[in-house]
């Protein structure tokens, strides 16, 4: 590619470490620049297929390439995880918005588990029942379960309910 000087394929190394670095991490961003560096010595400084160095500015130019690719690539990987964090904060955000919506026209006990289990289950993407005791001892739930209660489902509520905690 004589049209493209070593300069503008140091900017494609760099380019190919930063987007490894967003798509992958910090450690295979910084694999990518040791292999850019050593590739670029090898296929394209004199001599050619060799890891010496003849040219004073082709020493610069691999210094300047590993000097970027190490600053740029774990730079891109924080990017990429602070990307993400602001992803799951704003799907808590939607999920927190959405429950105040359903909470606001919840027009009795039932409505308002219905809506909090409801949440609950999209947050979680798991069935969620909010059981409660009735005045007579029996147990009450928000929705139908899916399956009926087993015995070892009825001795975790009753716990739950006598210790005041969370069983399991």
């Amino acid at each position: 590619a004589s049209w493209l000087g070593s300069g503008n394929l140091v900017l494609l190394y760099v380019l190919a470490v930063i987007g490894v670095g967003l798509r992958h991490g910090a450690r295979p961003a910084l694999a990518t620049a040791l292999l850019s560096f050593l590739s670029f010595n090898f296929f394209l400084t004199e001599p050619f297929y060799t890891l010496a160095v003849a040219r004073q500015d082709d020493i610069s130019t691999l210094i300047f390439l590993t000097v970027i690719a190490l600053i740029c690539g774990p730079a891109a990987s924080r990017i990429h995880r602070q990307f993400l964090l602001l992803e799951e904060s704003n799907r808590y955000s939607e999920a927190l918005c959405a429950l105040a919506n359903q909470l606001t026209v919840a027009d009795s006990d039932t409505g308002l588990w219905n809506a909090v289990t409801r949440e609950l289950a999209v947050a979680l993407q798991a069935e969620c029942i909010a059981v409660t005791i009735a005045d007579d001892g029996s147990l009450q739930t928000s929705h139908p379960p899916s399956q009926p209660f087993n015995h070892l489902d009825i001795a975790a509520i009753e716990w739950s309910r006598r210790q005041g905690a969370a069983a399991g």
